[in-house]
């Protein structure tokens, strides 16, 4: 057996050399991995304020598309179920609605493939008349909820653990409420008697008397 002085054991202690070497790829792994986690983290952060903007800018299309204070009747296409007046994605209206929501998402995300996109666009409409009778307004609600798949650039898996997913859900949702205002048009007819025959009554009577009396 062979034994090792207390000097040379001191010496081994001491000695630094390779040391950075040994820290080094210890933590290779970790930064590695931190830096994935914050390209992907900016990834799915593009990816969301890009959707947000898309669905922005599709509901106000969509408002304006359902505006029944338009001059053409496209809005009058049945999008809605007979039994219970629900909205129906599969009518014409939906199908409309849909592929205007679906340009614009993809003009903003030109990377994520039409089959990850749900998109669901919903407007209603409400009408209006005031006591009155001479207004009319109609709102519009448009509301698009969207859901896309994000592709990891560098998915990674440590043993069991999935640090880093293939794929990443991206939500956002968007509103818009659009309001016109209607003057239903009146015809007023204005007479002028200048004879003093509005004075009396149809039975001769004077009107002022008829006043007086009811006072």
């Amino acid at each position: 057996m062979k034994i090792t002085s207390l000097s040379q054991a001191r010496r081994f202690i001491q000695d630094e050399s390779g040391v950075y070497t040994v820290m080094g790829g210890l933590l290779a792994l970790p930064i590695l991995a931190l830096i994935f986690v914050s390209l992907e983290s900016a990834g799915i952060i593009q990816d969301q304020a890009r959707l947000s903007d898309s669905l922005e800018q599709a509901v106000l299309s969509l408002t304006a598309e359902n505006n029944s204070g338009r001059k053409t009747t496209d809005y009058k296409l049945g999008g809605s179920n007979p039994s219970d007046e629900s909205f129906n994605i599969s009518s014409e209206v939906g199908k409309r609605d849909h592929a205007i929501v679906t340009a614009f998402v993809k003009t903003f995300l030109p990377q994520t493939d039409e089959k990850n996109m749900h998109l669901t666009p919903l407007c209603k409409t409400i009408n209006n008349t005031s006591g009155k009778g001479h207004t009319s307004s109609s709102e519009v609600t448009c509301t698009v909820s969207g859901t896309v798949e994000h592709k990891s650039w560098f998915p990674l898996k440590v043993g069991n653990l999935e640090v880093i997913p293939k794929q990443v859900n991206v939500a956002s949702q968007s509103r818009a409420i659009k309001k016109n205002t209607f003057n239903i048009p009146i015809d007023l007819m204005v007479v002028a008697d200048l004879s003093g025959s509005m004075n009396f009554d149809l039975d001769n009577n004077e009107i002022k008397k008829l006043v007086n009396q009811v006072k």
